[in-house]
């Protein structure tokens, strides 16, 4: 396979929480290890790990979103795609990281409630008060670039979806 030249871009996957974000994200470094790209992929479940931040009430997330951006400026700076898989609950803070970063890209991955409840393995949807606060606190407003379907398409098709995006719009070419 021929090697691909990219413009170093973060790419964000957002969306409620066992949408499929994670899957897709780790599908996506493995496409673009594929292509030449070099990339570097920010899970936001290991993140909380590796600092410590094991809340998932609306203030903790953001703490973790801020810090999760923060990190990945390191990696622009090395010019590497970044991918970035996190709920991103508030419309406001995707706006703000779109200002913040030149070239920001985000993925919406959509998946309804009830699926998302079937795949949830942190146990997320059974607590009470995280029910509550995931069911009202994934604000989907306008602010994506893309909108993938994890329950309707396959994860390969989401892949190819993204892939063709990155293509179109000159943000990974050959050359």
């Amino acid at each position: 396979m021929k090697k691909y030249q990219f413009v170093p871009t973060l790419i964000y996957l957002t969306g409620l929480s066992s949408s499929g974000k994670t899957t897709l994200s780790k599908l996506l470094k493995k496409k673009f290890g594929a292509l030449g790209v070099n990339s570097k992929y920010i899970d936001g479940d290991l993140f909380r790990k590796k600092f410590k931040l094991n809340k998932y009430d609306p203030k903790s997330r953001q703490k973790v979103a801020v810090k999760k951006f923060r990190y990945a400026q390191k990696f622009l700076k090395e010019k590497k795609m970044i991918i970035i898989s996190g709920v991103g609950a508030k419309i406001k803070s995707r706006r703000n990281l779109r200002k913040k970063f030149n070239d920001y890209i985000e993925i919406r991955v959509d998946c309804p409630i009830r699926i998302c409840q079937l795949r949830d393995k942190k146990k997320l949807y059974l607590k009470k008060d995280n029910n509550k606060s995931i069911n009202n606190y994934y604000e989907k407003g306008n602010t994506h670039n893309l909108i993938v379907n994890s329950h309707k398409e396959s994860k390969s098709q989401n892949i190819k979806k993204i892939i063709e995006y990155l293509k179109k719009n000159k943000l990974i070419f050959l050359k």
